[in-house]
């Protein structure tokens, strides 16, 4: 009964998998390093009280952690075949892959 229920995945499954592991280590990968400076920036202001943290370096973490937000479409949408598919197919403009827009009739 159990083993019946089982099936191997298939070739677009794999690379299903493949594509949306690769966009999450990326998406990881910048997490890290856009908010590190920030982390280090409070760990500075905890553990050194001998001097301050200087307000150019304060000022640019705080600005990564905010692109963070901004990069994580930009980087789903690079990394996703299936948004950039669907994109080109609704949105003429976009790329030259797509199907031009259906015109609608002149009415008077």
């Amino acid at each position: 009964g159990h083993a019946a229920s089982r099936r191997l995945l298939g070739m677009d499954e794999v690379k299903g998998e493949k594509q949306l592991g690769r966009m999450f280590y990326a998406i990881t990968l910048l997490f890290l390093l856009l908010w590190s400076p920030y982390i280090v920036a409070c760990y500075w202001r905890v553990f050194v009280k001998a001097c301050a943290v200087p307000h150019r370096y304060l000022a640019t973490a705080v600005w990564m952690s905010f692109a963070q937000a901004a990069v994580n479409p930009i980087v789903c949408f690079l990394l996703n075949k299936d948004l950039k598919k669907c994109l080109r197919t609704h949105a003429p403009c976009w790329g030259t892959g797509g199907a031009p827009a259906p015109r609608e009739p002149y009415c008077v």
